[in-house]
């Protein structure tokens, strides 16, 4: 609009002045839209969307393998199997040692278990021991039910709990339940046994919510940021994948918006009993790490797709952002337009 211009001609000059710049405006518009510019921008996110989609569908087959070899070693060393084939040890640090070495890369904590045993004379009740219960004693020592157990009458009896703090002591009683809990009865020893939690592996997506898709009624597209775990319904999106074997980043689980929890426990059982189990869970290892391998390069390519694919939505964005200022601008010209050639408002003008 050129200011230097005082008058139009066939209309007033105040309605010629922003009928002017209504046209500038709707000029720009016409370069922003079709095959120019904005145009351009959605047509090449939308050609480098597709081909991200594809990778990623490749990526999260190769984790959904993983997983399913992870859910299986659940299922083969549970508490079932455990008490098929009882392992104890004699220090927590041969315990976690047993279990680095059958678990291997598929655990994220190394959890050693207390097993707190209990002599046949002193069994006089019966109370269930249920997985997540408390257990304390008058020595201070807590922890949770890690298997599901119930005593019988005078029979030895042992129990397994984790995430223990404090000291069991023999001779102190042994209570059941929220604190101050039922008395059972007196602890004979203590000893040890091998268990880890274990966590998906994950692929992490960075994600603009307001980038992808473009939402034109914020100010700023790169607020808020999401960390999304990579699943069926987000393929494609996001402009950075990063890999996470059992969930860990730095020896913590790894920041995400998406719920990522615990699959389960499992506990090391005796292997020259427990062979055949022995043999699911190597073969599973096998798979964990085959699928891993198969998964680097497409996932790498993806992150690397994605990076460029952000140009093009950041670029959609802000062409997007200023086609709907200049179509509120166009609309606020028209009123104010109506409003000066109007003669009950003394116009036009």
């Amino acid at each position: 609009m050129g200011f230097a211009i005082t008058s139009y001609p066939n209309t007033t000059p105040l309605v010629g002045l922003f009928s002017s710049q209504i046209k500038s405006e709707k000029d720009l518009l016409a370069i922003n839209s079709g095959e120019t510019t904005l145009g351009i921008n959605t047509f090449r996110y939308d050609q480098m969307f597709a081909p991200t989609q594809a990778i990623d569908q490749i990526t999260f087959s190769n984790i959904s393998d993983v997983n399913t070899a992870k859910g299986t070693i659940l299922s083969t060393a549970d508490g079932t199997n455990f008490y098929n084939h009882e392992q104890y040890y004699g220090s927590s640090s041969d315990a976690q040692t047993a279990t680095q070495n059958l678990f291997n890369d598929a655990i994220t904590f190394n959890e050693t278990c207390t097993n707190l045993k209990f002599l046949a004379a002193n069994v006089l009740s019966t109370p269930t021991f249920s997985v997540g219960i408390a257990v304390s004693s008058t020595s201070g020592g807590t922890g949770i039910v890690a298997i599901s157990r119930t005593p019988t009458l005078n029979t030895d009896f042992s129990v397994v709990i984790h995430t223990v703090s404090g000291t069991f002591v023999p001779g102190q009683i042994i209570f059941v339940g929220a604190h101050p809990g039922v008395a059972f009865t007196d602890l004979s020893s203590v000893d040890f046994v091998g268990s880890a939690q274990l966590y998906n592996d994950v692929v992490i997506e960075t994600f603009y919510p307001n980038l992808e898709p473009p939402n034109m009624g914020v100010e700023n597209p790169f607020s808020p940021i999401e960390f999304n775990i990579l699943d069926s319904s987000n393929r494609g999106l996001g402009v950075a994948n990063t890999f996470y074997s059992n969930s860990l980043s730095g020896g913590s689980i790894v920041n995400s918006d998406t719920t990522n929890n615990s699959t389960g426990r499992v506990f090391v059982f005796d292997v020259s009993s427990g062979a055949s189990e022995k043999s699911t869970i190597d073969a599973q290892l096998t798979n964990i790490s085959t699928s891993r391998s198969s998964l680097t390069t497409p996932n790498n390519n993806a992150s690397t797709l994605k990076g460029h694919k952000k140009g093009f939505s950041v670029n959609r964005w802000t062409l997007g952002k200023s086609t709907s200022q200049m179509n509120q601008n166009i609309t606020d010209l028209e009123s104010l337009v109506s409003i000066l050639e109007n003669s009950a408002y003394g116009g036009p003008y």
